[in-house]
């Protein structure tokens, strides 16, 4: 199978998980980071899943899987560990919905990465099943490389491009400060500042 990588916006997207145990767990935590609106589907839940029901932060269908009572959903996550629940799942989904196998990724229509998100930037790495061990190596690696305060430089180059492409210069001098700002000196907050002020005053 051929998995494109690609950017989905899931905002207020609905998703059905089938599964309350630990790999729903993680499944859910992800998911919580995009803003989508989830719903499990599990006799039982697993205590984190159990506290964020009751925050209300997840809905929950208390039953075993039934696909009468499937709610309308763009996305199906698959995370039990029952081989003939799983399959019966992927059977009995809806035309155009699509289908995260979290037991086997290359069954379904969606991999799930390993994501490292700093602000506006997003990195996703995955290996397709291969070595779950590279997967998380590479991202420790990435993690040191962009630090928790990337996300703030990442912010400034934002601001600086919607500045830049709303001035009144010709095409090849935005290109030309676009990157100049990619410079590494910039990401010391005050350049940055002096910067945004700078374009504030001058274009």
């Amino acid at each position: 199978m051929a998995h494109m990588p690609i950017l989905l916006d899931l905002t207020n997207k609905s998703i059905v998980i089938i599964g309350g145990g630990a790999i729903a767990e993680r499944r859910v935590s992800k998911l919580r980071q995009f803003d989508a609106s989830i719903t499990v589907v599990s006799p039982t839940l697993t205590a984190k899943l159990q506290e964020l029901y009751e925050q209300q932060q997840i809905q929950w269908l208390a039953q075993e899987y039934n696909k009468h009572h499937l709610p309308p959903a763009a996305l199906v996550v698959v995370a039990t560990n029952n081989k003939k629940v799983n399959q019966l799942v992927k059977q009995e989904l809806p035309p155009q919905t699509l289908l995260n196998m979290a037991s086997d990724g290359e069954q379904g229509d969606v991999v799930f990465p390993g994501i490292l998100k700093r602000g506006k930037l997003s990195i996703s790495v995955s290996t397709l099943g291969a070595s779950p061990k590279l997967t998380a190596a590479i991202l420790a690696e990435l993690q040191q490389q962009f630090p928790p305060d990337y996300e703030q430089y990442v912010d400034f180059l934002y601001h600086c491009r919607q500045q830049i492409k709303q001035s009144n210069m010709s095409h090849a001098e935005q290109q030309k400060l676009l990157a100049a700002v990619l410079d590494d000196k910039y990401q010391d907050q005050k350049l940055q500042q002096q910067m945004l002020s700078w374009l504030a005053q001058n274009i």
